[in-house]
């Protein structure tokens, strides 16, 4: 039995997946190493403020990486499959886990 979506909107769904585990990896490895915005940020609070928050720096990176599932969701029109197929594969990384055949029973 064949998937009847076209092989753009798996592509596109496979991507909305993707960007969201990739972003949020290099949110988590950006703070650990102190590197990229991150980094940026705390050497900017230590060279005003003396010290710098973990917290503090760490919000700006992850309110950017929100903001930019909303440019996607504008940029992709919400009437066309492939937008479907984006927001689908946001939703579906954010939802538990699927059971693989080594989980079956």
């Amino acid at each position: 039995m064949q998937d009847a979506k076209p092989t753009s909107q798996k592509l596109a769904y496979w991507a909305g997946f993707l960007y969201f585990f990739l972003g949020f990896a290099y949110l988590i490895y950006s703070a650990v190493t102190g590197t990229g915005l991150f980094g940026v940020i705390t050497n900017w609070e230590e060279s005003h403020f003396g010290a710098s928050s973990t917290m503090s720096a760490f919000l700006p990176e992850a309110a950017l990486f929100m903001l930019s599932f909303l440019v996607i969701q504008r940029l992709v029109p919400r009437n066309c499959g492939i937008g479907q197929a984006l927001e689908a594969g946001i939703d579906d990384s954010l939802a538990s886990p699927r059971a693989g055949r080594w989980a079956r029973r």
